[in-house]
């Protein structure tokens, strides 16, 4: 599927990213941070890394920005904060801290 690039402003469709503070780039997935702390990832999803789920593949791409925050809340039974993100081959690492 070939897609057109969009610029990422305040609201892109469906997903309100507001402002954007940093871009983290891995090999075929890519990643925002906001000021608000919110972090996003997107793009090839084959191991999961922009869905954070140890299920079955959700999808194999991540075409829009998907927000994080509350699926790693989630994982971490609501017990940790993400500090920053960092992104690589097939994988997305967190830097967390506990609440």
């Amino acid at each position: 599927k070939l897609l057109t690039p969009q610029r990422i402003g305040e609201s892109e469709g469906k997903v309100s990213i507001g402002k954007v503070a940093n871009v983290k780039c891995g090999w075929i997935h890519s990643g925002i941070v906001g000021r608000d702390g919110k972090y996003f990832l997107f793009g090839r999803n084959d191991c999961n890394q922009c869905t954070l789920t140890l299920m079955k593949k959700i999808d194999k791409n991540v075409y829009e920005p998907f927000c994080i925050n509350e699926i790693f809340s989630k994982l971490t039974k609501e017990k940790m904060d993400i500090l920053d993100m960092y992104l690589g081959n097939d994988a997305t690492w967190i830097k967390a801290t506990n609440k």
